[in-house]
């Protein structure tokens, strides 16, 4: 299994001047090795910290009292972080420790069935539930990076409907792909002209939990057919439907029909240019199905799956049958000078 913390620097961005991002640090980050992560003791990288007062809670009236302590706001959010880093700070392990397993999802598979589908659960689901014991020590890491940066201005952002080109990259798809609404949150740790930034997060069961980008491509998996329940009529009469995967470029050859996307007025006034990504499925009749993954500035992402939606293809032939296709589409937005 590819190791939690390069999916987690994936949705944690560094960035200068609010979109160019710190190469530098995310190599660090993604070079951390798990296999040294452990309850936090911080006596060997904070040094001269005084011990904590009183015993730490244990992980579980953490979680109990966070209902009360870390409401559904982004106020409750911050305070959420500003307490992991206070604990940190004191060099309370334990404390910071069960604050952070806090934030892990419990009943993930579930979860993800219900509210971005079964393929979501079957892939990032699934790579959540084996992972979940990595995801405090992987968040610790990057908790300590931000004290040890003198990140010291937290901020928490809420998106609900709106779009806001100044979110996560991927923050439009993962809104985009809701079976049910619910908030997700972005939290950024600021220093000057610099943030760095973990997302999604949502609020779940009465508590902030850490999320896994409901993108299909977790590294080393692809789109998969879910298995029919038992006795379910559809279990055993015929083979699963084919799905193959093909690059974007091998399948921008077979487009037939190409609906030009707009270029949206708000992005032309906020000088937004740059390339939307989507993950994409494209039907055995030719027709774009479905939209897995989006990644870009908001404004231009809605006007490029307004367009790659009425996109058409050719029928992509396996064995001399129609198949669905697992692929990307770039559009690329640039500005005349």
């Amino acid at each position: 299994m590819v190791p939690l913390l390069e999916s987690i620097t994936r949705s944690v961005l560094v960035k200068i001047s609010i979109r160019c991002d710190d190469a530098a640090m995310l190599r660090a980050l993604r070079q951390l090795p798990l296999v040294l992560l452990l309850p936090l003791n911080l006596a060997t990288s904070l040094p001269d910290q005084a011990p904590p007062a009183n015993a730490p809670p244990s992980p579980t009236a953490v979680a109990t009292a966070a209902n009360a302590k870390y409401p559904d706001s982004t106020s409750g959010l911050e305070h959420l972080a500003k307490d992991i880093l206070k604990a940190q700070a004191q060099n309370d392990g334990a404390h910071a420790d069960a604050l952070l397993k806090s934030l892990v999802l419990s009943n993930a598979y579930d979860w993800y069935d219900r509210f971005f589908g079964r393929e979501a659960a079957d892939v990032v689901g699934e790579y959540y539930v084996k992972a979940a014991s990595s995801i405090p020590p992987s968040l610790a890491h990057i908790f300590v990076d931000i004290q040890l940066q003198n990140f010291s201005r937290i901020d928490a952002l809420r998106y609900e409907h709106s779009c806001d080109d100044n979110a996560a990259d991927e923050a439009y798809g993962v809104l985009l792909r809701r079976r049910e609404p619910f908030p997700i949150y972005e939290l950024r740790f600021l220093s000057g002209n610099k943030f760095i930034r973990i997302f999604p997060i949502a609020y779940v069961d009465g508590a902030f939990r850490f999320l896994l980008s409901p993108d299909y491509r977790v590294p080393g998996n692809f789109p998969r057919n879910p298995p029919a329940p038992e006795n379910h009529p559809s279990a055993n009469p015929a083979p699963l439907e084919r799905r193959i995967t093909i690059g974007g470029v091998v399948q921008a050859a077979k487009l037939i029909k190409k609906v030009q996307p707009a270029y949206p007025e708000r992005a032309r006034s906020e000088h937004l240019a740059g390339t939307v990504k989507i993950h994409a499925i494209i039907g055995k009749d030719g027709q774009v199905s479905h939209i897995n993954g989006v990644h870009g500035f908001c404004s231009l992402a809605e006007s490029a799956v307004a367009a790659v939606r009425q996109w058409r293809y050719s029928p992509t032939l396996f064995n001399g049958q129609p198949v669905e296709v697992d692929t990307e589409v770039d559009v690329i937005y640039a500005l005349s000078k």
